[in-house]
């Protein structure tokens, strides 16, 4: 399917602008005098009830976006008028959106306007919401504008604002432009263009360009104006002075819909960023977008993605971490994992203050054990080589137990799928294992099977003191987190646990005697010990 860029919609809005400008000029040439009160629409805020709709379509780098956006004026006595405003239609080519407004202001068509506007709109299940300040002062065929605002909700908390100029070349013509500001997109500015379309009573092209750090969105359309001075069974079409015109509209009817007035920093702009997140694009404030947002697990630059880059000097519990989440990712153990990261992480655990120590100690460049980080990582975290592999498979394998499938299923897919045959050395390996994946062995759990294996490392070693505490926090039966690891233990219970093949996999691999990863404890153990 065609998408549309934003880069190939703004040339086409360049274009529109440049042919309303000219049409623009073409009818000034015979414009009729610009004057408050020169449609008997008198000093009113609001000379009466009117509609006015846009239709629109334009694109962004997100893709595009089109739809429809009404507002209804009603007078509130003679100096005040409220709008209401309405916004529905589809971004980034897929996601629908609507919203809702109202606006309420007190105005003198010859002088200024002043007044308060609120409302919020929904994108995919993300709601934002604003409110603002509105102020406008009329100089003859110029008006300047004026925006301040505070918005919330699911996509961002900030403060936002524009500032800009319309300058009317002859009553039906408006050219415009401003700068915005808001926290997200920073500065950004807009220019649009507008002619009412005297042969047609009511009916007005527009175009708007907006401009912000994130890119440019370019849309126009038709806008149309329902009042008595486009009715068609009362417009003497023949008197031009007869009629009403854009600049007559625009200071004693209408006011500008809510969500077209605030360029980048509220609006139509935001509902395409947001939308273009959604579909997997650039992160737009609170919403996490595809690979290219560092937020996002899968980019190669978010800390807690194994291969990132920008972490080249892990520590020990970084690697550890990343081994576990890589273990019981998408499986139900995965709560488990979640917990020990909260208990472990190095920088914001709750044992923090151990294991930021022991992950300064054993950082690859600088720390005193880096060689055994160095050598655990080239085991367990390169990509397809050394136990990678095998660590990947045994994240299929919990997942499969723990979503009901047979032992023995799991056991020949991972002798076939790991194993390669018969008689490669993994295939030998997981024949070992076998056994206690039938319910061979000493009755024990997951937490026993762990303190063994993390005993049997610092056993005899400067870190016995480490692992001694680690014992008296996790053991099953005495340590402090007891009412937790306990109930775990008996989870994983080779005693008829439901997850006992887990704990018979992970013996099997780290603590049977001269097979599997033993010896590599093993020898950790004397390195550690300097023997």
């Amino acid at each position: 399917m065609y998408k549309i860029t934003g880069s190939k919609f703004l040339l086409g809005t360049t274009a529109l602008v440049a042919a309303l400008s000219l049409s623009g000029f073409v009818a000034g040439q015979d414009a009729v005098p610009v004057s408050s009160d020169q449609f008997g629409y008198g000093t009113k805020a609001v000379a009466e009830t009117n509609l006015h709709l846009d239709l629109f379509g334009g694109g962004d780098e997100n893709g595009g976006i089109y739809g429809g956006a009404p507002s209804l004026t009603i007078p509130m006595g003679d100096s005040l008028g409220l709008q209401v405003d309405g916004i529905a239609g589809v971004a980034a080519d897929e996601v629908g959106f609507a919203g809702g407004a109202a606006q309420l202001f007190y105005r003198d068509p010859q002088t200024f306007l002043v007044g308060v506007s609120g409302g919020g709109y929904f994108v995919e299940g993300y709601a934002q919401y604003a409110v603002a300040g509105v102020v406008e002062a009329y100089l003859d065929n110029v008006t300047l504008e004026g925006l301040a605002g505070y918005q919330t909700g699911d996509i961002m908390d900030s403060w936002y604002g524009r500032a800009g100029i319309a300058f009317y070349p002859n009553p039906n013509l408006r050219l415009g432009a401003g700068v915005s500001y808001s926290d997200e997109n920073e500065l950004g500015g807009d220019v649009q263009a507008e002619a009412l379309l005297t042969d047609v009573p009511g009916m007005a092209l527009f175009a708007t360009g907006v401009f912000d750090q994130q890119g440019a969105l370019g849309y126009g359309g038709v806008r149309f104006y329902f009042n008595s001075a486009t009715n068609l069974m009362s417009t003497d079409r023949t008197k031009q002075a007869g009629e009403a015109t854009l600049i007559g509209i625009h200071r004693s009817l209408s006011r500008p819909n809510f969500f077209m007035s605030a360029a980048s920093g509220y609006g139509i702009r935001q509902i395409s960023l947001a939308a273009g997140a959604i579909t997997g694009g650039d992160g737009f404030g609170d919403i996490i977008g595809g690979p290219s947002d560092p937020r996002n697990p899968e980019n190669p630059n978010n800390p807690n993605n194994p291969n990132n880059p920008n972490n080249p000097n892990p520590g020990l519990i970084d690697v550890v971490q990343d081994v576990l989440g890589n273990l019981t990712d998408n499986t139900a153990l995965q709560p488990l994992t979640d917990l020990v990261d909260a208990l472990l992480n190095p920088n914001d655990g709750a044992l923090s203050a151990l294991t930021g120590a022991l992950n300064d100690l054993t950082q690859i460049e600088g720390g005193a054990l880096g060689p055994l980080t160095d050598l655990v990582n080239g085991l367990v975290n390169t990509q397809n080589q050394a136990l990678e592999p095998l660590i990947s498979s045994l994240n299929d394998v919990l997942a499969g137990l723990t979503g009901g499938v047979p032992t023995g299923d799991l056991a020949g897919g991972l002798l076939g799928g790991i194993g390669g045959g018969g008689d490669s050395g993994l295939a030998g390996l997981l024949d070992g294992l076998l056994g206690g994946l039938t319910g061979a062995g000493q009755s024990q759990g997951l937490i026993d099977v762990v303190g063994d294996v993390v005993g049997n490392l610092g056993d005899g070693t400067p870190l016995q003191g480490v692992t001694d505490l680690v014992g008296s926090l996790v053991d099953a039966q005495t340590g402090t987190l007891s009412p937790l690891t306990g109930p775990l233990n008996d989870l994983t219970s080779t005693a008829g646990g439901p997850l006992a093949p887990v704990t018979d996999l992970v013996d099997g691999l780290l603590d049977t005697q001269g097979q599997a990863l033993e010896p590599v404890i093993s020898g950790l153990n004397a390195a550690l010990g300097g023997q």
